[in-house]
This record gives C-alpha cells, sequence and structure tokens, in this order.
C-alpha cells in the first residue's frame, strides 16, 4: 500500500523525516521535537532508537524540545531557553532533579501532566 506524504498522520510523517535523516548515518543529528506528535509507545520506540544510535554508531544529538522527559533520556546537558535567553544549564539529572528556574519547573510539571494523562488513557483502554 503507497501512500503519498499528503495521506500521512503527522505521526506517520515525523517518524518517516526521522527515517530519512538517520538513513544515511551522520555524525550530528539536530532534532527538532521529534516526540512531539508521536503517541507515548512510538515516543519511547524513538528515544529507544536514538540512544541506541548514539551508542552504536557515537551519534552526537542537539534536541529540540518541551520534552523534557525525552532531553533527559536523551541528552547528558540540558540548556533551558525562555524567550530566547539561557535561564538554565547543568547536567540532565540535575536539571530533572533540582530545577532552578521558574521555566524549567513550569516544562517539567507539564511533563509530569501529560505522563499522568498518558498513564490514565492507558489504563482506561485495557479496562
Amino acid at each position: 500500500m503507497a501512500l503519498t506524504p499528503s495521506q500521512l498522520s503527522t505521526g506517520q510523517a515525523q517518524r518517516v523525516a526521522i527515517a530519512r535523516a538517520l538513513i544515511v548515518e551522520p555524525e550530528l543529528l539536530v532534532a527538532d521535537e521529534p516526540t512531539s506528535s508521536l503517541d507515548p509507545v512510538n515516543r519511547q520506540r524513538l528515544i529507544d532508537l536514538l540512544n541506541t544510535l548514539k551508542q552504536q554508531r557515537a551519534l552526537k544529538l542537539i534536541l529540540v524540545t518541551h520534552d523534557l522527559g525525552a532531553a533527559s533520556a536523551l541528552c547528558d546537558d540540558i540548556v533551558v531557553l525562555d524567550q530566547g535567553q539561557v535561564v538554565e544549564h547543568d547536567c540532565a539529572t540535575r536539571i530533572m532533579n533540582s530545577p532552578s528556574h521558574p521555566t524549567t519547573k513550569a516544562l517539567i510539571h507539564a511533563q509530569s501532566l501529560t505522563s499522568a494523562a498518558n498513564k490514565h488513557n492507558t489504563n482506561s483502554q485495557t479496562q
């Protein structure tokens, strides 16, 4: 079954774009919101894939995202911007465990709300 780009869902189109970027085996990948249109299962699959590629191919990753959960899973360091200004920069573990700036705290809080909603939706679907 062949689909044209206009027939793909947003998530499918995003996965195709990621596959196209990875097929050339880059040394550096700049990923702008790669998990934004993905359901929780495909989000985790992408995170796992990128972590595997980082290890196997020594892939370097610059991740531009609001998803600090994905950033902490994929990146050693996190830089938080607010209106184009760096407001926090530290190792991923420290950012996630001890955020100091209100923007960072808000992003982490939003991530926890999203995770809770996804967990609730998954539990509702299995009952």
